[in-house]
């Protein structure tokens, strides 16, 4: 008889989820198209708005998909060699008192906004070759991001407030999709090395709890329990990515309910290609977390407006 390891909890997760409701997608795909005008690729392609809009009402099972209720999620956490923890600590502030960027695109576009903290006076320690993580704490940070979804809502945005996560997301990113590390800063270089002299582990799961952060960790779980709950999601920023390709790895189907809002050149832009996406737009990029995130709510929000378009042809 062998112990329960906590990973086996995500791994049954994960081969239970529901898949998208193609005849949603079929029904909203017949509405768009009803006049000859707005074409929609066969397919669940989200590229171009009236992709977008039966992409939305395949994931959500209904023909005419929703976005009012958009709730976007923000992860804080801090890492050892980053920023202090007072610097995050002082943005949690301005989003709290309603002065951030992000504050004042959610209240024009009625969307939610929530920053959920995870130990930011308690800086993240990553090292590959002894983890400060067991399993265990790992999946109790996986456990924790599913929490974003409570609100449950149309639409759920991902996003952090972590701004020494690169170098550990990046490391995690690139080795998961085998991209060359020749790609990586010296702090992510750095410890994509000592993972592969720590011996590199063949299991995504034990990856992410050797280089990733409390931040990636919830992604993780928020990107299943949203795909668990019908939520088509919006990824933003590295640690979003990095969750992304951990499941990616685990079953490149786990993430097809998702849509990335943004993505810096680099890394982030060869990442998205491997993992066959494209990004809705860059114009959030220096405006701040979750700037970018709100902006593609927008987009989101043009695209199911078609069917109103259709409605009164």
């Amino acid at each position: 008889m062998t112990d329960h390891a906590p990973f086996d909890d995500l791994r049954s997760l994960l081969a239970q989820l529901p898949s998208a409701d193609n005849s949603a997608f079929d029904a909203a795909r017949a509405a768009l198209t009803a006049k000859g005008t707005l074409d929609v690729p066969p397919g669940l392609s989200p590229h171009g708005l009236p992709g977008l809009a039966a992409f939305l009402a395949a994931w959500q099972g209904r023909q005419v998909p929703g976005v009012r209720e958009t709730h976007n999620c923000l992860f804080a956490a801090s890492y050892q060699g980053g920023p202090p923890p007072q610097d995050i600590r002082a943005w949690v502030d301005l989003a709290a008192r309603g002065r951030a960027p992000v504050n004042l695109l959610s209240v024009r576009q009625g969307l939610g906004l929530r920053v959920l903290e995870m130990a930011v006076d308690m800086p993240h320690s990553v090292t590959p070759a002894n983890p400060a993580w067991s399993e265990k704490d790992c999946m109790a940070a996986v456990a924790f991001g599913m929490e974003a979804t409570a609100q449950r809502g149309d639409v759920l945005g991902l996003g952090d407030l972590a701004f020494g996560n690169q170098a550990a997301a990046s490391a995690l990113i690139v080795y998961l999709l085998a991209m060359g590390p020749d790609m990586l800063d010296p702090k992510g270089l750095s410890l994509y090395r000592a993972l592969e002299q720590a011996g590199t582990p063949a299991d995504p799961l034990d990856a992410l709890r050797r280089l990733g952060g409390p931040d990636i960790a919830a992604m993780v779980g928020a990107i299943i329990a949203a795909r668990s709950a019908r939520l088509p999601v919006l990824l933003d920023g590295w640690a979003a990515l990095a969750g992304a390709a951990v499941l990616h790895a685990l079953s490149p189907d786990a993430i097809s309910h998702c849509l990335v809002a943004s993505a810096d050149e680099g890394v982030q832009a060869t990442a998205l290609e491997r993992l066959g996406h494209r990004p809705l737009t860059n114009a959030g990029s220096g405006a701040g977390p979750g700037a970018a995130l709100a902006l593609a709510a927008g987009i989101l929000e043009q695209a199911v407006s078609l069917f109103d378009l259709v409605d009164g042809a």
